[in-house]
């Protein structure tokens, strides 16, 4: 339960990247907090409905956006089509 605990911490500080990590690792221990896996849904859901302006060179922030977002399209199956070109628009930051 401290890792479900410290995401609800973390969200309140507006952290998405850290609130996801702590959801994440809530689910992935032994004894799992029940309501873990419904948590991380609904900041992978509320992540992917945030509308991004586009831009040729981002941020970190801008990247950290992108890559919950890519995480929130594989984990929730939802926009697959779009995924491949998210996936592209991540590679290129690294070009």
């Amino acid at each position: 339960q401290p890792y479900n605990q410290l995401a609800i911490l973390a969200s309140s500080k507006g952290d998405h990247l850290t609130t996801i990590f702590y959801y994440c690792r809530s689910i992935a221990v032994k004894f799992p907090f029940p309501a873990a896996s419904t948590n991380l849904q609904k900041a992978l859901s509320k992540a992917l409905e945030s509308r991004d302006e586009v831009k040729t060179k981002w941020s970190v922030s801008d990247f950290i956006k992108a890559f919950i977002k890519f995480h929130g399209h594989v984990y929730l199956c939802k926009s697959l089509d779009k995924l491949n070109t998210l996936r592209e628009k991540l590679e290129e930051q690294f070009q």
